[in-house]
């Protein structure tokens, strides 16, 4: 059996098809919308984040934001997709 063990699994390792929740401001109330792992870092590295003007956190909470991270299932799949991909250098 193969067992991995991995702390902050980010872009700057592999690019996974994983999501990230976020809150979306639209029509006067915030509605959960997924986003990609490349969406969020441009959102990241734009600030956009961090104005919580149209995205915020789920809840403006990280740890909430990320549960497709937590869990055997999807994110152990995504994580295989990804190091099975020919040439898998992201964006």
């Amino acid at each position: 059996m193969l067992k991995a063990y991995g702390y902050d699994i980010d872009s700057n390792l592999v690019f996974t098809d994983n999501t990230i929740w976020l809150d979306k401001w639209q029509d006067g109330t915030w509605v959960p919308t997924e986003v990609s792992q490349t969406q969020h870092d441009d959102m990241s590295a734009e600030g956009i984040l961090k104005e919580k003007k149209i995205y915020r956190y789920l809840n403006d909470d990280v740890e909430a934001s990320m549960i497709n991270f937590r869990g055997a299932d999807r994110f152990e799949k995504d994580i295989f997709d990804a190091i099975n991909k020919p040439n898998n250098t992201g964006k």
